[in-house]
């Protein structure tokens, strides 16, 4: 019962993040949405925030494969609107959290390498949400 309700305020957490990053971007003036980063100049705002979807699918990707979970289509980090980038940020919300559901429920099961990795899991190898999870669960 306490593992399950630590798996929900961790949900709840990340609900929140989401929704932060999300009112962010819906209330970010025009103006900024295409503006240069400074000390960047080759990025956008529009860019980073694009990446933060796109992260969020590889790494659906990559933990979710195995067990049919899907990423969301990726975004054009040049091209995508404010709007769009939005309905994405709530899709891919949705499915890390079918991520951490799982990572919870098998408390630590090895799953496949994270994104960027080309090694083949060990029996070492375990995905992050369940990693996280058990941390967040032996802190509470």
């Amino acid at each position: 019962m306490a593992e399950q309700l630590s798996v929900k305020r961790f949900v709840d957490a990340w609900r929140t993040n989401n929704r932060v990053t999300m009112y962010l971007i819906e209330h970010l003036p025009s103006d900024l949405w295409s503006m240069p980063v400074p000390g960047a100049p080759r990025k956008t705002v529009r860019m980073i925030a694009a990446h933060l979807h796109n992260g969020r699918c590889w790494w659906i990707k990559a933990l979710g494969r195995r067990d049919s979970i899907l990423p969301p289509p990726l975004v054009d980090l040049r091209r995508v609107s404010r709007a769009a980038l939005s309905r994405a940020l709530s899709r891919s919300s949705d499915d890390i959290i079918r991520l951490i559901e799982l990572g919870a429920a098998r408390a630590g099961a090895p799953c496949l390498a994270a994104p960027g990795r080309t090694s083949r899991p060990t029996s070492s190898t375990f995905s992050v949400t369940s990693w996280l999870t058990r941390r967040i669960i032996a802190a509470s």
